[in-house]
């Protein structure tokens, strides 16, 4: 992204010497874009104490927003291939983390082409209110046995399932905490009068991910692993710390996301209780479910059937090997291969993984230390269906403006076999 007006142009030269934590404290400042007494650990294995001395995550006090400087990255990246791209421990070697600021920002451009073509501007403006927006967070609980990282390993398909498999899978809570700490600097400046998360926090509806996302927020002690808590005396993105979280003075709101209560983002949990969904995420063996994703190649946009994780061939899916630097993929391939001649691979079961029902999730919101209680979901119709999460609110009372919250909920009861992208329009009864 070269801006011949900037007044550091990058060279590109190789950034070895700017590690996965280097880049979380003097990066985040640069991403964020304004848009309209007892230490407890939030979840995971309480049988097990944590390793001491719990430290935070501090990023670069000097935080601008994007309309004041920018990232640059190289565009022109080569060298790993597509079942490659967990091999993190190689993106140094061929740029994959060479980065480099750029001061020159971006501008703001009000988009009145939205609007129409019969729009006329005010001679005047007024700023109304002032906040944030965060989005897709996608918090992972990487060690859980029942992902689909094999089917983004095969990459055949060129969809680019990210939330499937992606490095930053290792440090989802760290980048996110960054995110409140640039907010928090740039609250200082000019307040906020509120936030609103879009949804998406969670990975694939877990209860320890949907904790860990609210405790960043809420800044606890974090334990940003599950089941046998590998690594987490010796691999950074393993280790306990202590969140800074967001300002408690700044109010925020939730919606939830297809991710929030759809495992993966893209199934319904409980639509086929035959296919041991929900018992997945509990097990204590590594998930095997067929190519999900082949018999749809050919549609578009792709629909994925419930009735496709029975075929055959089977495969095991895998997970992060959390006491492995870089993150390991392990546990993968063919179900009938002699490496697992002696049955499905094992891991340590943990509880906290288990999936959420929507009335369960939104329940949670009512239990953080941040404002305002229920993050939104107070405010839902008394009179809706169990589980209903579309809401409106008035952010500040002497000033004409709505926010308005909607949740895409499909059926997802016994016998039904939805799809994803939906077949049809939301509607009101669903």
């Amino acid at each position: 992204m070269k801006n011949q007006d900037s007044k550091n142009v990058p060279d590109f030269r190789m950034r070895g010497d700017v590690g996965r934590r280097d880049f979380l404290r003097y990066s985040l400042g640069s991403f964020a874009m304004v848009s309209t007494g007892a230490m407890s650990f939030g979840c995971g294995g309480s049988d097990s104490v944590a390793p001491e001395p719990v430290k935070p995550y501090l990023i670069d006090s000097n935080v601008t927003t994007t309309s004041e400087r920018m990232v640059s990255f190289r565009y022109d990246l080569q060298g790993l291939a597509a079942n490659e791209i967990d091999k993190v421990s190689k993106y140094d070697d061929f740029g994959y983390g060479d980065w480099q600021y750029v001061d020159v920002g971006l501008p703001v451009v009000p988009r009145t082409d939205l609007i129409g073509s019969t729009y006329v501007a005010p001679k005047r403006g007024k700023k109304l209110v002032n906040f944030f927006t965060f989005s897709d967070i996608h918090i992972t609980d990487k060690e859980a046995p029942n992902q689909l990282m094999l089917l983004q390993e095969f990459e055949r398909y060129a969809i680019n399932n990210t939330s499937i498999y992606s490095p930053v899978m290792m440090y989802s809570t760290h980048v996110l905490d960054a995110a409140m700490q640039t907010m928090n600097a740039l609250h200082k400046k000019t307040p906020f009068d509120f936030a609103l998360s879009l949804g998406d926090t969670c990975n694939s509806t877990s209860y320890n991910e949907l904790r860990w996302y609210m405790d960043v927020i809420d800044g606890k002690v974090i334990r940003p692993s599950s089941g046998a808590h590998l690594g987490e005396d010796s691999i950074d993105y393993q280790k306990p710390y202590q969140a800074v979280g967001l300002d408690k003075s700044i109010p925020w709101y939730q919606t939830m996301g297809n991710h929030d209560h759809f495992m993966i983002g893209s199934f319904p949990v409980d639509a086929n209780p035959s296919l041991g969904f929900r018992a997945s995420y509990v097990a204590d063996t590594v998930w095997a479910v067929a190519d999900t994703l082949v018999p749809n190649l050919k549609t578009f946009p792709i629909l994925f059937n419930m009735e496709d994780f029975k075929a055959t061939p089977q495969y095991y899916m895998g997970l992060i090997d959390g006491s492995t630097p870089y993150g390991n993929v392990i546990h993968t391939g063919l179900s009938t291969s002699p490496a697992f001649a002696k049955g499905a691979p094992k891991v340590v079961a943990d509880p906290d993984r288990r999936s959420l029902l929507r009335t369960e999730w939104v329940q949670e919101f009512f239990k953080t230390s941040t404002g305002p209680v229920g993050h939104g979901f107070n405010l839902v119709d008394k009179t809706a269906p169990a589980g209903f999460a579309c809401y409106s609110f008035l952010p500040k009372s002497d000033v004409p403006l709505k926010m308005v919250t909607v949740t895409w909920m499909p059926p997802a009861g016994p016998g039904s076999r939805p799809s994803w992208p939906p077949a049809r329009p939301p509607t009101s009864s669903w």
